[in-house]
């Protein structure tokens, strides 16, 4: 949120860009126990206290009688039975009328209490149902439930089973699901930092007004690929030599000439430097022709220069002195589409391979409106299809390894909102920022 000072006076600047949580604290404020069973447990807790004295007092008692009473044995019984928090006898009651009412208290007490815990735990069994219910209802929400196959695909599967037991025959496996659910939803409520799915990205405008209200409309969902999905393939072209021969190459943009060497920046894992290399003849001569040519490709950069560029280039881009110019890149939003055209019009690729992109692109615009069980499907068979590509083309590992499955389709939900609120509500944020700002001034 922004402030500009217009005409001596502090106002907002009314356009907010936000994550809004997808879950209102409302909806978590259900599951707590409820005011009825939170006052049953007070009452406990007070009862406790009351007992717990009482037992101390009369235990006092009983200690001060010593081995030579007459009916000592009679004592050390009722010891152990207060010890062990059970009622005395009618004969023990009578037998200790002069210590007072501390032993009828004692069993009136214990009676009350053992009561007291008997409702407690009948009332926490149906409080616990109700909770459990509560959650598991919530777990049925369509935003948690599309969102959770790009957090956590084993998780996202083991949900049927919960969903569709009884809670009051949950076991181990549930209940660890329920204890897994409650954090996501905590989390959807509590923390609207980037989060997948599971929050949204709003834009608010904000208006005064008689009276307060926020209207929301969504805009539905914004799906890309990981970029480092990208990475892989251009690494993958790059590598395999028919392929790298159509890709387009470029001399350095940042290439300075000295008397007896080149110099220009390179980047290593973002991190920039100088590069420097003596001026040779076939060097001087690459120059050149990229000075008629902004871009060639490897195999007419090889027809230029005959023969004696032929194992060069490798060296040449692997130092910076040459770059590779693909045409695209992870800011583009619309490079899986220059991806499909590069391979459309290249030779090395099959008709099979440019339908493959076409199919990323079908089952990312599928994923937009898909359910919970759907989304698993598209992303576990487009993660093999990717495999699969690869593999075609000399790539040797498991892909699962360095592109999880659930981080292979990134999504932001957006939604826009109008903010209306009373002047009054918003002058006490305003006037201490109003104050500061004509002390600074």
């Amino acid at each position: 949120m922004s402030f500009v000072l217009q005409n001596d006076k502090m106002k907002i600047f009314p356009h907010i860009l936000c994550r809004v949580s997808s879950l209102s604290f409302d909806e978590l404020e259900r599951l707590n126990l409820s005011d009825e069973f939170c006052d049953l447990l007070n009452t406990q807790c007070l009862l406790e206290k009351k007992f717990e004295k009482c037992k101390a007092e009369l235990l006092v008692n009983l200690k001060s009688f010593d081995a030579t009473f007459l009916e000592f044995s009679m004592i050390r019984k009722m010891k152990k039975l207060v010890h062990k928090n059970r009622l005395l006898n009618t004969v023990m009651l009578d037998f200790t009328l002069t210590l007072g009412g501390s032993c009828a208290t004692y069993n009136d007490l214990l009676n009350q209490k053992n009561e007291i815990a008997e409702t407690v735990e009948q009332t926490f069994e149906i409080e616990n149902l109700r909770t459990k219910t509560a959650l598991q209802r919530l777990a049925q929400n369509p935003d948690f439930q599309n969102a959770l196959p790009l957090s956590s695909i084993l998780f996202a599967k083991s949900l049927r089973n919960y969903l569709n037991k009884n809670p009051k025959h949950f076991r181990k496996k549930e209940l660890q699901t329920e204890q897994t659910v409650m954090q996501y939803m905590a989390r959807m409520a509590a923390k609207t930092s980037p989060f997948s799915s599971f929050t949204k990205v709003s834009s608010v405008t904000l208006q005064s007004s008689e009276k307060k209200y926020i209207s929301t409309s969504q805009s539905g969902s914004m799906l890309s690929y990981n970029n480092f999905l990208l990475q892989l393939f251009q690494s993958l072209f790059i590598s395999n030599s028919e392929i790298s021969n159509y890709l387009n190459i470029r001399i350095n943009s940042t290439l300075e000439k000295d008397e007896n060497e080149y110099r220009y920046l390179v980047n290593v894992q973002n991190v920039e430097g100088f590069q420097r290399v003596e001026i040779q003849a076939i060097l001087e001569r690459i120059e050149f022709f990229f000075i008629e040519n902004e871009v060639l490709t490897k195999l007419e950069l090889l027809k230029k220069m005959e023969i004696e560029v032929e194992g060069k280039q490798g060296e040449l881009l692997e130092i910076g002195f040459l770059e590779i110019e693909f045409g695209f890149h992870g800011n583009m939003d619309d490079w899986l589409e220059k991806v499909s055209d590069f391979v459309q019009v290249t030779v090395v690729f099959e008709e099979s391979d440019f339908q493959f992109f076409q199919y990323l692109k079908i089952q990312l615009e599928d994923f937009r409106n898909a359910k919970m069980w759907e989304r698993i499907e598209i992303l576990e068979k487009t993660h093999g299809a990717i495999q699969a590509f690869l593999e075609k083309y000399g790539f040797e590992e498991n892909l699962k390894e360095i592109l999880p499955i659930e981080q292979l389709i990134y999504e932001d939900i957006g939604s826009s909102k109008i903010v209306n609120f009373e002047e009054k509500a918003i002058e006490k944020l305003i006037f201490p920022l109003h104050e500061l700002l004509e002390k600074v001034n």
